[in-house]
């Protein structure tokens, strides 16, 4: 069953919560290097309510756990057809766990008056503390770092490079995201085991042979290109740190492999920064790190880049196509001569939605990982996040942050905010107009008797999409009819039945031998059948 399992504080399982139980409109979605979140409905009269009312249980969805230990976990409303419903929202456990623990770690005190509480300082050219299991000045160090003591663990990291990791009073979750911010990389979370991993990103390419074909499983797809592209790159650090001492006296990164022209563009990272109190060796050493950040932001601003939104039908929920398998982060083929070429696309799953209770239903966005400038987030991350990255660790705002900057941030984000509202308000039109339904029969007393002694009754049940939409569809829709030897007994009886009604009572009068009972459900003109 396509059920969210039910957790307790001592990680017991202690029930679980299903379409059947009422609850519907349960979606997971994943963003990689992002959030993974949790929502669904379900009416407070439902006798599963009480799993959501303990704060301290988690949901286990596949294998990913969540916890709803945060703002608005429970929403309660009463709708227009005077019914309680209550909106489940939860994250994935690292993003309530760990953004709840604010570390102080420090492998020098050189350069600094004083260590505050909740400072992480971790530079290359220092002790090492993690015993020797990786090298200092590391991701994996920093990770593992981290991680000690936290009851979470570092699994695999392969990203390269050497970095110094300085943040004040910053949650152990900002810290990690800001791990992956300086070295790059593919962040990997296990929350059913608690660990997380970095991978290179040009090595991480985990691959299923899964592919996303136009007559297959395709609803919807829609190619977005952007061709903003810059081929001369400023790249800045904290207090106007430059790169120009060692890159041929250019503050600049230039590429010019996809276009021409010149085409300038500033990036900043306000946690790479030293001062003159640093040996000439540890500046030299400073901005070699600011300049390898910047040549990653170039690989990516210097080229056009491509993403792919579709709507799929996820047909590994089936049992012919167990074996193509995707979760986030994995390659996967796009084939769609029409919007994709001639030629097959393998690109990278950067976001993934799926309905719980009926995971054939499933959004996926294909392209690049690291377009942190973008990327459509909530609108007051969004904007707070890209002023944010005009700011240095300690809060203060870099000098050279304009008026004109403020506007064009508030500027993009609302253009990004409304593109998006307007590709959901399409995206809900074409769900509406091509509504899924389904119908269960219960079996009150179960589904085989033997020696005629038969006694049960037949409920059908039917959804749209996961919502059960039962109650509020007439009873003349329902239409009933038995199969067995006896054809002529069959007629008569599904003439018997055909008045219309959601249930029938089966007796031993109904079945001579042996007989098969189904139900359809007609369109609202009842003129023919919408489901068997």
């Amino acid at each position: 069953m396509n059920q969210i399992i039910v957790r307790d504080s001592t990680d017991k399982e202690i029930g679980y919560i299903t379409a059947a139980d009422g609850a519907y409109e349960a979606w997971v979605d994943e963003r990689s290097n992002g959030d993974c979140a949790l929502t669904f409905k379900l009416p407070l009269t439902s006798e599963k309510f009480y799993l959501v009312e303990d704060r301290e249980n988690t949901f286990r969805v596949g294998d990913k756990v969540f916890s709803h230990l945060q703002e608005d976990s429970i929403s309660i409303e009463r709708t227009a057809e005077n019914q309680l419903i209550a909106t489940v929202n939860a994250m994935e456990l690292q993003h309530i766990e760990l953004s709840c623990i604010y570390p102080t770690i420090v492998n020098t005190g050189d350069g600094f008056d004083h260590i505050d509480e909740h400072m992480v300082v971790i530079v290359g050219n220092a002790n090492n503390l993690t015993g020797g299991i990786w090298e200092t000045g590391s991701a994996g160090h920093a990770l593992y770092a981290l991680l000690e003591g936290s009851g979470w663990s570092l699994g695999a990291c392969t990203v390269k490079g050497k970095y110094d990791l300085e943040t004040d009073k910053e949650s152990l979750l900002d810290n990690i995201a800001q791990v992956q911010n300086l070295w790059g990389g593919i962040l990997v979370w296990d929350s059913l085991n608690k660990t997380v991993s970095l991978y290179d990103e040009a090595e991480y390419e985990p691959y299923s042979g899964f592919k996303i074909c136009y007559q297959k499983n395709i609803k919807q797809i829609e190619k977005v290109v952007n061709n903003d592209i810059i081929t001369r790159l400023y790249v800045y650090g904290d207090e106007y740190l430059d790169i120009s001492e060692i890159n041929d006296g250019k503050k600049y990164i230039e590429d010019f492999t996809y276009s021409g022209k010149i085409r300038t563009g500033i990036v900043t990272n306000n946690d790479i920064g030293c001062t003159d109190d640093y040996t000439k060796e540890e500046q030299a050493e400073i901005k070699e790190q600011l300049k390898q950040w910047g040549l990653r932001q170039s690989q990516i601003l210097s080229r056009p880049r491509i993403n792919y939104k579709t709507t799929i039908l996820d047909l590994s929920t089936l049992p012919e196509y167990n074996n193509e398998t995707f979760r986030v982060n994995d390659i996967c083929e796009i084939i769609d001569t029409d919007v994709i070429g001639d030629r097959p696309v393998s690109r990278r799953i950067v976001y993934h939605k799926f309905n719980v209770f009926n995971p054939l239903l499933c959004e996926l966005e294909i392209g690049d990982t690291a377009l942190t400038f973008e990327e459509i987030i909530k609108a007051s991350y969004k904007t707070s996040n890209l002023v944010t990255n005009r700011m240095k660790s300690n809060g203060k705002m870099s000098g050279y942050l304009t008026k004109i900057e403020v506007n064009s941030i508030i500027n993009q984000s609302e253009d990004k905010i409304m593109s998006e509202v307007k590709r959901v308000e399409t995206s809900i039109d074409l769900i509406d107009k091509s509504k899924m339904y389904r119908v269960q029969i219960v079996s009150s007393n179960g589904n085989i008797f033997k020696n005629g002694l038969i006694s049960t009754t037949l409920r059908a049940i039917l959804y749209s999409w996961d919502k059960n939409i039962t109650a509020e569809t007439d009873a003349s829709r329902f239409r009933w009819t038995r199969i067995s030897a006896d054809e002529e007994g069959d007629k008569a009886w599904n003439t018997s039945h055909f008045g219309g009604t959601k249930e029938i009572t089966i007796t031993s009068d109904d079945v001579q031998s042996r007989a098969t009972f189904q139900v359809d459900v007609l369109d609202e003109t009842l003129t023919r059948s919408i489901l068997r």
